[in-house]
């Protein structure tokens, strides 16, 4: 956008300085990380002539930026413009909305955990992380879907964080033979675990146990 001013005394060379109204919430260190990159999104350039000008400003951010902002999560920037000669000063405030959009939870590492069970020891375990740039209290869910609906053993476990907010956490599963199922030697039992974040976005990793 832009601002244009005016100084009534027509010898006047009004100066322009600008300064953006800190957003940070104090002792949370890593909020602070995040909110410091939307500070920096203010630029702003002058045309002036003798006792009038305009300011040309621009905000712009990366979209990474934002990622930690959730669906529905809003955060307010603010910059104020000083326009001033010796005899006073005059302001203008721009303030910017950052809407917030639902980011997808991310499984970093191999897709695919493979585990060899013998029949003999009937159960086996394991876990793998995740991460979620949503800020906001991002609640997740973890579902284990067979591939094989007909035959397969048993898989039931979840993730620490299913009621907490974003950012890392880890899925703990566990597999157990089902000793009356069709699944013998040499065949594998493939399961894909689902985790899925409160607005509905999902990530899979999937856990192949090769039974001997």
């Amino acid at each position: 956008g832009s601002i244009a001013y005016v100084d009534p005394d027509g010898f006047d060379h009004p100066s322009v300085s600008f300064a953006v109204t800190d957003i940070r919430h104090d002792g949370e260190a890593d909020f602070n990380n995040l909110v410091q990159p939307l500070m920096d999104g203010f630029h702003y350039t002058v045309d002036q002539h003798g006792n009038y000008g305009t300011i040309f400003w621009t905000y712009d951010v990366s979209d990474s930026a934002l990622d930690f902002l959730a669906q529905a999560q809003n955060l307010g920037v603010a910059g104020t413009f000083v326009v001033s000669d010796i005899g006073g000063s005059s302001m203008s405030q721009l303030n910017i909305t950052l809407n917030g959009a639902n980011d997808a939870p991310t499984i970093p590492g191999p897709d695919t955990t493979h585990v060899t069970l013998s029949l003999a020891d009937h159960d086996t375990f394991g876990n793998f992380v995740f991460s979620d740039p949503d800020w906001f209290p991002d609640g997740h869910s973890v579902q284990f879907v067979p591939q094989n609906s007909e035959s397969h053993g048993f898989m039931s476990g979840g993730t620490n964080v299913e009621g907490g907010r974003g950012q890392d956490g880890t899925v703990s599963w566990f597999y157990s033979v089902d000793p009356t199922g069709t699944i013998g030697p040499n065949q594998h039992d493939v399961f894909d675990v689902i985790v899925t974040d409160h607005s509905g976005a999902t990530a899979t990793h999937t856990v192949d146990i090769f039974l001997v």
